[in-house]
């Protein structure tokens, strides 16, 4: 991934989209596909203006053999991924959703560079489906911190207000 965001997704026996990845610059994503067949089902979708480079699996799985730097690279990509897949998991796992819905806030927030600002906030859908909850759920939870001055909704986004989202 060279610029942007994208959102990767996969869908579940039951037919359910479930969140699998944020992708950000220096990402790697569908490198399983590379190396092994994989039949499971996965959609990449551009969250905002992106550049990414494409390769075919064979020349994916050849560079990663042929040089060094861009192995080193790749599973450097890796690692990130799995770190932040295993926050998402320690948080489904331990936290209530208006926590985990928190989580996320700050997440896309970290975008901005005041870090209290969500320029395009995902749909109530997509949000569910990153914190693992129901949409309604998070359309509740959201209209409560909006009550309590905790968010405010500005144009396609909001922002965080008060000094519970401190860091």
């Amino acid at each position: 991934m060279a610029s942007g965001r994208l959102s990767a997704e996969t869908i579940t026996s039951d037919g359910h989209e479930a969140f699998a990845a944020d992708v950000e610059p220096g990402d790697v994503i569908g490198e399983a596909f590379a190396f092994e067949r994989c039949d499971t089902p996965f959609e990449v979708v551009a969250d905002e203006a992106s550049e990414a480079w494409c390769f075919e699996a064979r020349d994916f799985a050849a560079a990663f053999e042929r040089h060094p730097a861009f192995a080193k690279a790749v599973v450097r990509a890796m690692c990130r991924r799995q770190c932040r897949t295993l926050q998402r998991m320690s948080e489904v796992m331990t936290l209530p959703m208006a926590g985990r819905l928190e989580a996320e806030l700050l997440r896309l927030a970290a975008c901005d560079p005041s870090g209290r600002t969500i320029g395009r906030l995902p749909t109530h859908r997509q949000i569910a489906s990153r914190i693992a909850t129901q949409r309604e759920a998070v359309t509740k939870e959201l209209s409560r911190l909006e009550r309590q001055g905790a968010i405010r909704k500005e144009r396609h986004g909001l922002r965080l207000v008060g000094p519970s989202w401190n860091p």
